[in-house]
């Protein structure tokens, strides 16, 4: 071997030696740094000091862990001892916290449980024979496409369990928008409501009113239906070819979509979104002398359940009045008078309105037929 080629070999062998050595001792002393750190940061007064802070904001369960790994992790001291008197005092304090919380959790279910019985009280039953299936909808929401303009959720069922949940938006009127899109107003957030691909508003019309509507899955809109049960206030604009329409909606209206969803949820039905209606209903007192119809607010009977088909008297202010079947609009009474008679009535015109006379005494004689007894009922001594 050239003397040149082994002074080379001895010296890499050298330098490398001395890189290891560097090597080895950066690693002792980055253990010895982070025993220091980890003493600095887990050391028993700190661990001690740790646990007693979240004893005082009442995180017994957490305070109890740290209790433990400080006897675990120092043995033998004072801090040891003081952690397993203070554990001693812990456990009572964690089981009656664990108790509160089971029971706000039963409230919270049996609240949650009587919430949605009320609300599938509310819903009406439309059943399909033929393919064994039945639709529920809120029994004050529109049942047909030209009743009136209206936003809603209705869900399909087989064998009492909830399938499909379904959202539909209608507008009700005399001339066509031919809505492209719908724009919600939820407090201070902005929203649209547009057909998905491949499909469009409907339209019909019939007996001098027109109506367009959008029905989709329910999941489509998801984030439209919360935002609009969450919100204090909600308008929804009417975007047409040239002409647009809003109209607020009402707290019932806001309401009905909650209520349907936790009739839904009761079923078996998944809902992915919120739902929740949180809103309080502002007491009667509050609010000022109105018209009333059976004994409700003029301003909240668009929120009722008005019959298809049966005869009311609507009394305006001026002391007028017209009777015949009953349609809504936005913010006006048709009160169909004949087969192609009508008459438009300003809501704010309207003093009361109830059914008409002929129509009260069928259902008293109705009731009064329900009410009586039967032939196979026992005689009462």
């Amino acid at each position: 071997m050239r003397p040149k080629c082994a002074l080379t070999i001895i010296i890499t062998v050298g330098l490398v030696g001395c890189e290891r050595k560097e090597l080895d001792q950066c690693r002792t002393d980055l253990a010895v740094a982070n025993r220091r750190l980890d003493e600095l940061q887990n050391g028993a007064p700190r661990q001690l000091a740790a646990a007693k802070a979240l004893v005082a904001r009442s995180e017994f369960q957490q305070a109890k862990v740290q209790f433990e790994q400080l006897q675990q992790k120092h043995p033998g001291t004072p801090e040891a001892a003081e952690a397993a008197a203070a554990l001693t005092l812990l456990e009572p304090k964690i089981l009656s916290q664990q108790d509160e919380r089971d029971k706000a959790e039963a409230s919270r279910a049996a609240l949650e449980k009587k919430k949605t019985e009320e609300a599938t009280k509310l819903m009406v039953e439309e059943k399909d024979a033929v393919r064994g299936i039945s639709f529920f909808r809120h029994k004050d929401a529109a049942k047909f496409l030209n009743t009136r303009t209206d936003i809603q959720l209705y869900y399909s069922a087989r064998k009492n369990r909830a399938e499909n949940l379904f959202f539909r938006v209608q507008y009700v009127a005399d001339e066509w928008l031919f809505i492209k899109r719908i724009t919600i107003k939820a407090d201070d957030q902005l929203l649209t409501i547009e057909p998905r691909s491949g499909s469009e508003f409907q339209t019909d019309n019939g007996d001098g009113k027109i109506w367009e509507w959008l029905s989709s899955g329910a999941d489509d809109y998801r984030d439209q239906i919360d935002a609009i049960i969450r919100a204090k206030a909600v308008t929804l604009r009417f975007e047409g070819r040239q002409y647009v329409k809003d109209r607020e909606l009402s707290v019932g209206e806001r309401r009905r979509l909650a209520e349907v969803i936790s009739a839904y949820r009761g079923m078996g039905g998944t809902w992915t979104g919120d739902g929740a209606w949180s809103q309080p209903t502002p007491p009667a007192a509050q609010s000022p002398a109105r018209s009333t119809v059976r004994g409700k607010a003029v301003e909240e009977v668009f929120d009722m359940a008005i019959d298809d088909g049966v005869a009311y008297v609507v009394t305006l202010k001026s002391g007028k009045t017209v009777t015949g079947t009953l349609a809504r609009y936005d913010d006006t009474w048709r009160v169909e008078t004949g087969t192609s008679a009508f008459v438009s009535v300003p809501r704010t015109e309207v003093r009361s309105i109830a059914l008409s006379p002929a129509e009260a005494v069928k259902r008293m004689k109705a009731a009064q037929e329900a009410n009586r007894p039967s032939w196979d009922q026992p005689t009462v001594p």
